[in-house]
Formats: structure tokens, C-alpha cells, sequence
């Protein structure tokens, strides 16, 4: 039996950035599935739209399990719900693309008669942009992985801005989303940063809202602080380093822009 499974962005508020695509897949879907907690939204959704209800996997990631055995749980499941289901629908938050390894996970692991279908959605990066007030190319831009960076030894530029996901685990790769500090090595990047900035250097720490129930936030704060916000920082923040003015500037390369 060929089956599909739509892989779908639902954002980072559903009430504001489901998309048209998603919902016309979610009508279509055979069972909807997904870690959820704006049911209520959901429910009224089911009732305008007629979508079937979603059932939450929530319960499959289980606290202080490695990252790569719960997103294994979590692709093995889905994949056995897709071998008796023609089209499933898989609901993540923001957009598959972004900082979402297990979606890589299910891509790889699917059978070649599963087709893999991915609906964009709103991201975090976009959310961040908007109530942080920026325009990512005005300055330039880097979207980092905290891990990745300190494990490649990344050499920053301070005259671009770098949004830093993950720094809810670094140097750790245990699911703690009952206390996302437990075992958060933030020493580790903040040591890393001091190469490259002043411990003065403001940051911000943007925690954005997963639904209509609560709001996005900002700590502002500094290098030197960043251990002091260990305790605030969760699956949902990101670190935000605003560019530096140059020290640099092509005179010959701007005259010809001129």
C-alpha cells in the first residue's frame, strides 16, 4: 500500500499561522497526529473545518532519555502508524525545516513507498523578527546551532547578527524538558562568546510563545550575565547577539554602489 504522510508546519501560534495548504491537509488526512497543547484551538478547528481530532505523541519523549533515542521513539511510531493509515498528517511546531532533527530522522527511515510531503509554516526566526523589530539582511544574518558552533569552533563576526537556537542544552544531549537547566553546559558558549565580544556585550534571550496561552518574551541581558540566566532559559529560547558596526568598509566597492 503507497501512503503519505504530510509533514506540517502548524507555527508558532496555530490561530495565527496555520496556513491554507496545512488545512486543506488536514482535511484530507486519513489521522492527525502531533505533540500538542493548544487543544482548544484544535477542537474548534475540527468543528469549522471538519478535521479529524489529533492525537497527541507527547507521552513518547520521555525526560533524561537521549535526544536521538526519543526522536527514534518518536519516528518509529510514526512510521508504524503510517503502514496502516493511507495519509497521515504529522503536526510540528514552527516549520519542519527548522531546528526539527527528527523530521531528517523519519525521511531516512521511511520505507520508499511513503511519500514524505512538507508544508512550510511559520518559524520562530519570523516570529523573533517581528517583536524584536529587525530586518535579518539589513546587517547580515547567522542562524547557529549551539552545538555545532562550539563543536566546530565556528570563528564569529561580530559586525553580523547571530540568532543561537539550543542554548537550553549545550554540551548535553539528554531530553530535560522538566528542567531544561539540568545539565545545560551555558559556561561552555559563554566562554566561547568571550573570544569575540567584551563581557559587556548585550544579548537577548527571546522565548517565543507556543500558543494563544501564553506571550513571547525577552530577557536582555549580558555575556558576562548569561550563566546567572540559566535558570530561564528553555526549549523555546533563543540567543540573540545584535551586530557591531564594522570595521571594515570597501570605499572603492561603496563609490560604485554611489
Amino acid at each position: 500500500m503507497v501512503s503519505k504522510i504530510s509533514i506540517i508546519g502548524r507555527g508558532i501560534d496555530p490561530a495565527k499561522h496555520l496556513s491554507l495548504s496545512a488545512i486543506r491537509a488536514l482535511q484530507v488526512a486519513d489521522k492527525v497526529v502531533g505533540i500538542e497543547s493548544e487543544m482548544e484551538f484544535w477542537q474548534e478547528l475540527q468543528k469549522e473545518f471538519g478535521i479529524r481530532e489529533i492525537e497527541d505523541l507527547g507521552s513518547l519523549y520521555r525526560s533524561q532519555d537521549n535526544d536521538m533515542i526519543n526522536y527514534g521513539r518518536f519516528v518509529d511510531h510514526v512510521l508504524s502508524l503510517s503502514s496502516t493509515t493511507c495519509h497521515l498528517a504529522l503536526l510540528v511546531a514552527g516549520h519542519p525545516r527548522l531546528g526539527v532533527t527528527f523530521v531528517e530522522l523519519l525521511k531516512k527511515r521511511a520505507p520508499k513507498h511513503v511519500e514524505i510531503e512538507i508544508i512550510e509554516g511559520i518559524s520562530s526566526f519570523d516570529v523573533m523578527m517581528t517583536y524584536l523589530e529587525i530586518d535579518p539582511l539589513e546587517q547580515g544574518t547567522v542562524i547557529l546551532d549551539a552545538n555545532r558552533l562550539l563543536l566546530f569552533q565556528y570563528a564569529l563576526e561580530p559586525a553580523l547578527s547571530y540568532f543561537i537556537y539550543h542554548v537550553c542544552s549545550v554540551g548535553n544531549s539528554k531530553t530535560n524538558f522538566i528542567n531544561p537547566s539540568l545539565d545545560n553546559r551555558l559556561d561552555l558558549l559563554k566562554n566561547y562568546l568571550l573570544r569575540y565580544y567584551h563581557e559587556d556585550k548585550e544579548l537577548v534571550l527571546c522565548r517565543v510563545s507556543t500558543g494563544k496561552n501564553e506571550d513571547s518574551t525577552q530577557i536582555r541581558s549580558t555575556i558576562a550575565e548569561l550563566n546567572i540566566c540559566v535558570t530561564k532559559i528553555d526549549y523555546s529560547t533563543t540567543l540573540y547577539l545584535p551586530a557591531e558596526k564594522p570595521a571594515r568598509l570597501d570605499w572603492d566597492y561603496l563609490n560604485l554602489l554611489r
